[in-house]
């Protein structure tokens, strides 16, 4: 239990952030973070998520690949 920073974006293939999704501190749990990719062209995309928790010197950094169809 406890609190963790958190940033999560959306990269394309080519390493550029397409999109900042969340950037703060939340409380330990379920949190839900929609991503809204309508103006995006179909195609492979990176999103990576980095947790900072209180009580931890290391950040966690998890990486999941999507695709985006139409």
């Amino acid at each position: 239990a406890g609190r963790a920073e958190i940033q999560i974006a959306v990269f394309d293939v080519l390493g550029r952030e397409v999109a900042h999704l969340a950037d703060g501190t939340y409380e330990a749990g379920h949190h839900t973070v929609i991503w809204n990719g309508s103006s995006m062209p179909s195609g492979m995309y990176l999103i990576r998520m980095t947790a900072q928790s209180e009580n931890e010197a290391d950040a966690r950094t998890f990486t999941q690949r999507i695709t985006l169809l139409r």
